[in-house]
């Protein structure tokens, strides 16, 4: 993930990374980075090597794709935060709320009697999209 330097100083980034005990690793672009961060972390900050590239989007909310949480009207930052949360084996249901708790029990239900239960609810991507898609997949949890 990119920062905007215009706007966070890299030394206060890091600072508050490991006020949150998320400096396992600290990846640096900078020779200047680099160094400032072993300052801070020691051997946790690793220098980048080649170029930073985007996943495929195959790749994109893999975790996410192969939970029932996936069918859950989710906010594209509600989305990613899962997604990580399943990645890492964490208590990905901490990102959602009390109704999509209650959802996420239901789409759980209907994936145990019947696993392609849900084929054809694919959750949008829009957040326009989402009270509509939500209907649906109420309706279709109700039957």
């Amino acid at each position: 993930m990119s920062y905007l330097a215009s706007r966070v100083d890299f030394g206060e980034l890091v600072e508050f990374a490991k006020s949150k005990s998320c400096t396992a690793r600290v990846f640096t672009t900078t020779a200047e980075q680099l160094e400032l961060a072993r300052s801070k972390v020691g051997d946790a900050a690793v220098a980048m090597e080649g170029s930073l590239r985007v996943s495929k989007e195959s790749d994109q909310l893999y975790y996410l794709k192969r939970s029932p949480l996936q069918h859950l009207p989710l906010s594209p930052l509600q989305a990613r935060r899962v997604n990580s949360a399943l990645g890492t084996k964490q208590d990905a249901e901490a990102w959602l709320s009390p109704r999509q708790r209650d959802l996420a029990k239901q789409v759980q239900g209907v994936l145990a009697g019947q696993a392609n239960g849900l084929d054809g609810f694919e959750r949008p991507t829009k957040l326009a999209e989402m009270a509509t898609y939500e209907d649906r997949l109420r309706a279709r949890l109700s039957r």
